[in-house]
């Protein structure tokens, strides 16, 4: 290649796996060779961890090709360049001596750069702060406070009618919502909508019939509706000449109109009316009643029309209504925040994109085309001479239109140059406005100034049965088009090719598999999963898995779970976290300070009791703590109030449970944060840390729980994808309206399905929302599957499934017939699993080297290493597991190499390994052969005696058997969590709950110090809490479930009265 030819622009669609990084850094030394000006070249990338790591690959590959000659021979040929050793070591140090000069970041790091540069220009501060997710809340929760509950007496008549409007819309959106509280609600209910603002700020956009329909139709009015006249009108005009049937359905009909605004039900006339409006206004439409289709004209047809006239209007006007309504709030919202805050130099990522594009309405740039904004553009215009782009599919018009001017000189000058990478399969922010099209559209435009497009879809990651599986789902045309039709079929070959794995990777190998779980499958999704890591743990220190779910609250539940089956695996939450809402030990925290500020709090203040009751603490309790320091709270700081309360938590904690004490040490940083703020206050400091928000900073972990979208970028050995999207969502938010520029036109809030698919605008959005979803459904699966390198196991749940959803979508891809096996038959032979398709060796790990040795860390406790020994922990607070939780503190009699953790696991282990005692039962063959002696010994003094016999009986009738079973339920805000050690439940002959037995095991060493009535009564508020959770969870009452504590250590069993 020639000098003349070095900065032809590129554009590389990039599958999953292919090495976009790869490509994008040696494009980087590329134009670093010919320019050695490294201030001139920006990369701009979605997170700073992809910034970070094209950083680091720049450095090595320079470095390895200044290093040896070979290296520098290898990099030379790949780039089609002339350079040694010595040329790669000069480039070396003139990056690195230019190092506070580079331009590798994100975008938004970017526009924050140019920002801060141009604030004073602009009408802002010139001291500009980027607020966190938790500040962010903070002051958006203070304007809305001003605006929302405020009540005001010369408040205009306008603003309050708004105000009723937005509350209507409010609730249309969050109907039946009963989990959160209504700030909560309202909060994401206006953060929801807030973008939309901020791209649509204009008022004749929302709402506006005219906007929508153009030339206002004559049939749309905002009149009354006499709904009991319509009735009568309807049942005047029906033909005599009419059937029985016919006559009875119009009778029917005319009977949904006179209540139709009670409940808005439609009969299958008045269905079928809708979908031939146009035909009734024209006079003549052809209706199906009954099994004929029946001609309707003359007077019923101008009745049968003047009742779906009032339909549509009744929802349309309603609908415009509320969404005028809510634009209003949004606009009183946004005048607020916007004096209170961004005028202050406050501003978010979203704030930076909306105030820098010059096409929006909010920017300064907007009514100054030619002033203020092209002196930016002059002066950004002189300092990058060459454009990288990574991940470009997530790009927003809005955003593009910040730098589009910018770029655009770059790709019509021979001497500088544009690169852009990214894959529109990997689309997973269409719900925040990115668009994929612009990627394609963007080439198309500039095609003659580009080297010709190349696809990529070689893996570098994948073994060959991954690849077969990802082409088995996405190289099917007919079954996309069958479920998601013909637009979402062509946006999707436009941009796929068959996937296949690079030569290094063809003799890997590998399993993939789609398994049922749930109703008519062999095994509910828990006991799938245990299976399946079970089965690899004897290799997972040399396997990284990665279980991915679809939101974030479903991973860290799913965390919790893992955490609490003793798998011996460390597990960390991938996603987005939150340690006040999350964590137990964060929602005591909460409490400790709701009841600080409140003390009438009485829902705090009980659960503050039962925590204090259900464990022993060293020093204050809980409740005494805040009572000590109520009078003091407010002049201490935010940090040193959340110290001293997290001190008498961390008391209550077992010695090993780092989680929790990591979880209040990160809620004291935060409120270290909090006290820059302005005007804090303990009231606020509530909301502030309940809305903070963190990523797990567990290390080595070799088990992640991962949404989707925050996996994108990464990659496993081994994939875990929970894939239950099965129900199409209830779109009930204000939507908006896009041209093909994806501009918004108009916005409304969606009403009755049937009502909008009956007139073109509102069908055209229908239409256009569906689309994008169908999309975004084919993109999230296609990043769940293409994360995996060896293994992929897909688990889905069919109840309830719907049509075109992502289950949907597989069934017509992969089939649904399943086969019985178990996918580890020598580690669990007896769990079967109903597998619907499976590619490649399901013993592929046993080709694994075994695991290696792991060298002990700071912070992890060497086996012989003696611990602190904390009286039994609250399951609130305790590590959730029942290896952690429910034995770190039991107090036995052992050898010192032993400790009481140890013991306690392996005696729950051996009580695990029985089901039901028989006379030729015989301890040492059923338990496992690695259990310490004095363990066996203790169950085989146990069941030397009748008691125990008795108990573990088998029972005559129809049962249920419950071991280590974990539980978690909500009873009256108050969060129950614990495990179940054995629970007996017994059926009627009608297959109905009759009668249950909770069973717990205690490793307690029954002596003078600690007498057997201390313990039983230590252990009776557990039971009672273990009794009233068993009575909700299967709806039994508390009086039929008996409860038993086993003391192992002098072989007693105590029934609780």
């Amino acid at each position: 290649m020639t000098e003349q030819q070095a900065f032809k622009n590129k554009a590389l669609f990039a599958s999953a796996g292919t090495g976009k990084t790869y490509r994008l850094t040696d494009r980087y030394i590329y134009t670093l060779h010919h320019t050695i000006e490294p201030r001139k070249i920006i990369a701009l990338t979605f997170t700073r961890a992809a910034a970070g790591e094209f950083f680091e690959k720049i450095v090595e590959k320079l470095h390895r090709a200044s290093s040896e000659e070979i290296e520098a021979r290898a990099l030379s040929k790949r780039l089609k360049i002339n350079a040694d050793s010595a040329h790669y070591r000069g480039l070396l140090k003139r990056f690195l001596k230019e190092l506070h000069q580079l331009n590798l970041q994100t975008l938004d790091s970017f526009l924050y750069k140019i920002l801060n540069c141009l604030g004073p220009e602009m009408g802002l501060s010139d001291q500009i702060e980027l607020l966190s997710e938790s500040a962010k809340k903070h002051y958006e929760k203070a304007v809305r406070d001003s605006i929302l509950h405020t009540r005001d007496a010369r408040r205009s008549t306008d603003s309050s009618q708004a105000l009723q409007q937005f509350w209507y819309g409010f609730k249309q959106s969050s109907y039946g919502d009963s989990t959160n509280s209504i700030d909560q609600l309202i909060q994401q209910y206006i953060e929801s909508l807030q973008d939309l603002y901020l791209e649509a700020p204009s008022r004749g956009k929302w709402g506006s019939v005219k906007k929508i329909w153009g030339k206002y139709p004559q049939w749309i009015n905002d009149q009354p509706i006499d709904w009991m006249e319509l009735a009568e009108g309807l049942r005047s005009t029906i033909p005599d000449s009419f059937s029985l049937l016919q006559k009875n359905t119009l009778y029917k009909a005319a009977e949904a109109i006179q209540n139709y605004a009670k409940g808005e039900k439609l009969n299958s006339y008045l269905n079928r009316a809708l979908e031939e409006f146009e035909s009734l206004r024209a006079g003549k439409a052809l209706i199906k009643i009954g099994k004929s289709e029946v001609q309707i004209e003359g007077t019923l047809c101008q009745s049968t029309r003047a009742c779906i006239e009032a339909i549509v209007n009744y929802h349309i006007q309603r609908s415009a209504q509320s969404t005028q309504g809510t634009h209003t709030i949004l606009e009183q919202i946004h005048t607020a925040y916007d004096r209170q805050v961004r005028q202050r130099g406050k501003l978010t990522f979203s704030d930076l994109i909306h105030i820098l594009n010059p096409k929006s309405p909010l920017s300064p740039f907007y009514h100054d085309p030619v002033g203020a904004r092209d002196s930016l553009y002059y002066r950004l215009d002189a300092r990058y001479d060459h454009w990288l782009f990574d991940e470009f599919q997530d790009t927003s018009r809005t955003q593009w239109q910040i730098i589009e001017d910018l770029v655009d000189e770059a790709m019509q000058d021979e001497r500088r140059s544009t690169f852009f990478v990214g894959d529109s399969k990997q689309s997973l922010y269409l719900w925040r406005n990115s668009d994929d099209r612009l990627f394609q559209s963007l080439y198309r435009s500039y095609e003659n100034t580009f080297a010709p497009l190349e696809h990529i879809s070689e893996s570098y990651r994948s073994a060959p049965v991954i690849m077969e599986a990802v082409n088995a789902v996405f190289d099917r045309p007919q079954p996309i088009m069958e479920c998601f039709g013909p637009t979402i079929s062509q946006r999707w070959s436009d941009s796929w090719q068959t996937h296949f794995s690079n030569k290094e990777k063809q003799d890997q190998s590998g399993y993939a598999s789609w398994i049922k779980v749930g109703k008519n499958a062999d095994n509910d999704l828990e006991t799938s999963l245990l299976h399946i890591i079970k089965g690899l743990k004897a290799k997972a220190n040399n396997l990284s898995i990665g279980i991915l779910v679809g939101q974030n609250k479903e991973a860290v539940r799913l965390a919790y779970f893992l955490r609490e089956q003793g798998l011996g695996l460390p597990v960390r939450v991938g996603s987005s976290m939150k340690p006040a809402k999350d964590n137990l030990a964060g929602v005591a925290l909460i409490a400790m300070l709701k009841y600080c500020i409140r003390p009438s709090d009485a829902v705090s203040k009980r659960y503050l009791k039962t925590l204090d009751a259900s464990t022993k603490t060293h020093g204050l309790s809980a409740l005494q703590c805040v009572d000590e320091h109520r009078a003091i709270a407010n002049a201490l700081r935010a940090s040193e109030l959340i110290r001293i309360f997290s001190q008498v938590l961390i008391s209550k904690l077992s010695s090993h449970d780092q989680r929790h004490r990591k979880t209040l040490q990160y809620l004291i940083e935060n409120a270290t944060h909090f006290e820059r703020e302005e005007n804090p206050s303990l009231s606020t400091l509530i909301n502030y840390l309940e809305n903070f928000s963190t990523q797990d900073r567990a290390q080595n972990s070799s088990l992640t729980v991962e949404t989707i979208h925050r996996s994108k970028g990464l990659e496993y050995d081994v994939v875990l994808f929970i894939n239950n999207d099965k129900r199409a969502p209830r779109d009930r938010g204000i939507s908006a309206y896009r041209d093909a520029s994806q501009s918004v036109e108009w916005l409304i809030e969606p009403f009755k399905k049937s009502v909008m698919q009956a007139l073109p605008p509102t069908a055209k959005l229908l239409k256009q929302i569906e689309e994008e979803r169908h999309f975004s459904i084919l993109c999230k699966l296609y990043v769940a599957m293409t994360r995996a390198k060896r293994a992929l196991y897909m688990l889905s749940d069919f109840t309830g499934m719907e049509k075109q959803t992502a289950l949907h979508f597989l069934v017509h891809c992969l089939g649904d017939t399943t086969q019985s096996k178990s996918l580890f038959p020598s580690t669990d032979s007896e769990t079967a699993l109903s597998v619907l398709w499976e590619c490649g060796t399901a013993d592929w790990h046993q080709s694994l080297p075994p695991p290696k040795a792991q060298a002990h860390t700071e912070g992890c406790l060497h086996p012989n290493q003696a611990t602190e020994q904390f009286h039994p922990t609250h399951q609130r607070l305790n590590e959730l597991s029942p290896s952690q939780s429910k034995f770190a503190s039991t107090q036995v009699q052992i050898s010192d190499r032993q400790s009481g953790i140890h013991f306690g696991q392996g005696v729950h282990r051996a009580f695990e390994s029985i089901d039901w005692y028989h006379s030729k039962l015989k301890i040492q063959t059923v338990l496992d052969s690695k259990l310490d002696a004095s363990i066996v010994q203790t169950l085989e003094n146990c069941f030397n005696c009748t008691s125990f016999q008795d108990l573990f009986k088998q029972p005559d009738q129809a049962f249920t058997l419950w071991k280590e079973k974990a539980f978690s339920l909500c009873e009256k805000q108050t969060l129950i969590h614990g495990i179940f050690d054995r629970v007996h439940l017994l059926k009627s002959s009608e297959g109905t709950y009759q009668k249950a037995q909770i069973i717990d095991f205690k490793t307690d060493s029954i002596n003078q110090a600690n007498s057997l009535e201390e313990a039983i009564e230590r252990h009776r508020k557990q039971m009672e809490h273990y009794r009233f959770a068993l009575s909700r969870l299967i709806n039994m009452d508390q009086s039929q479930i008996e409860c038993y504590l086993i003391f192992t250590s002098i072989a007693r069993i105590h029934q609780l009265t």
